[in-house]
């Protein structure tokens, strides 16, 4: 089984260090953000670019993605 970190970066969800591109708007040391194009930044919130979440507990940003990715991957595993 793999961790929530390994079933996000699999994905091609990028963890960790915050780039202070992605959602301007709030504050926070790391980040969570899923796979994107250089011409989607810079962004002010995830309204206008990438799903991504930022802030100051990486392990915490990582369990909310999960939990969100996790469902959305399981929904479409079962409407094959």
């Amino acid at each position: 089984m793999s961790t929530p970190r390994a079933f996000l970066e699999q994905r091609g969800f990028t963890v960790g260090e915050r780039d202070q591109r992605l959602n301007r708007k709030y504050p926070g040391r790391f980040m969570v953000v899923e796979s994107h194009d250089e011409s989607e930044l810079p962004t002010d919130d995830g309204a206008n670019g990438p799903w991504c979440i930022v802030g100051d507990d990486l392990d915490a940003l990582i369990a909310v993605a999960y939990d969100v990715w996790y469902d959305a991957d399981d929904k479409a595993k079962g409407s094959e």
